[in-house]
């Protein structure tokens, strides 16, 4: 074996076992067995639907971050054609662009929620 899959297999034994003594340590319904969770992902990839959703995760994917581009693309080239829009939106994009983008996360948690709610 090459030094490397030494590593890469020492690291997942040690996560193994840090994960195993927090199940020991703290109350199981917070940490659960970690050789539950391996058995339980086992039977999951043998089924179809988990493939299925899967599949459809990746595709909602795909189409928010090209939909994401498609209107980044448009909306910055006309705020740099028109004056106009860069005076209206250069404030809002200045202030928001230092804000670390998991902080929007929330928000878009949030959002999905009450559309569900509703």
């Amino acid at each position: 074996m090459k030094k490397s899959s030494h590593i890469l297999w020492g690291g997942f034994l040690i996560i193994i076992l840090v994960w195993l003594g927090g199940h020991y340590l703290v109350d199981s319904r917070f940490i659960p067995n970690p050789f539950t969770i391996i058995a339980h992902t086992a039977r999951l990839l043998t089924q179809s639907d988990f493939w299925l959703h899967i599949v459809v995760s990746g595709l909602r994917l795909f189409a928010s971050i090209t939909l994401a581009i498609i209107l980044g693309a448009i909306s910055g080239i006309l705020i740099g054609r028109h004056k106009i829009l860069d005076t209206i939106f250069s404030p809002v994009i200045y202030i928001l662009f230092p804000v670390p983008k998991a902080a929007f996360f929330a928000n878009h948690i949030r959002s999905i929620w009450a559309v569900r709610c509703v």
